[in-house]
């Protein structure tokens, strides 16, 4: 019995501490000269992968095991910026100058597979495949079209725009082109 009653009073005492271990940052990205909600902007904790993007209103919520530390947020075609947070701060309204695009500053990484992505990779492996252009047929943004009869390569429309026959975007496979950009109907 004396056991129990100490280990229901150590419980007690340490349960507190194990829920303030988590810190929740809560926040607001505007614009500092409109005021208006920044939807998409890019917020990272300093120092580590944890982060989160802003809802279409502006809102972020980070939860994290810091108790204190720096937050990096920025958004394309505004200054970046750094703000210091610790377990006490309770809600973030961060304002945001406009800045020139630089394009050099962007940086396209990739990310775990989507499941479109997956959905693709059964698509390829499912279709009977007699042609490259029937490969080309299911790449997203791609429109691939036969036109003014057999005999000639396909017209490709690349996410709209006439990508006359091929010859305006180099197709590989493998590092090794699969078309010609260098005449007309060059696949």
């Amino acid at each position: 019995m004396r056991k129990h009653i100490y280990f229901t009073l150590t419980l007690m005492l340490l349960l507190p501490t194990a829920i303030l271990a988590h810190n929740i940052i809560k926040g607001k990205v505007i614009d500092q000269n409109s005021n208006t909600p920044l939807p998409g902007a890019s917020i990272l904790l300093s120092g580590t992968s944890e982060g989160c993007t802003t809802d279409e209103w502006g809102n972020f919520i980070i939860d994290t095991d810091y108790e204190s530390g720096t937050l990096i947020i920025s958004f394309l075609g505004y200054e970046s910026k750094e703000i210091e947070f610790t377990s006490h701060t309770e809600f973030l309204v961060i304002e945001l100058n406009q800045d020139i695009v630089d394009l050099g500053t962007i940086n396209v990484t990739a990310s775990k597979i989507t499941p479109m992505e997956s959905m693709a990779q059964i698509d390829v492996k499912v279709r009977p495949v007699k042609t490259s252009q029937e490969v080309l047929r299911i790449v997203p943004g791609l429109f691939i079209a036969q036109h003014a009869g057999g005999g000639k390569s396909e017209q490709i429309f690349l996410r709209g725009f006439d990508a006359d026959h091929g010859t305006d975007v180099n197709i590989s496979v493998d590092g090794i082109p699969v078309n010609m950009v260098s005449q007309a109907h060059g696949q």
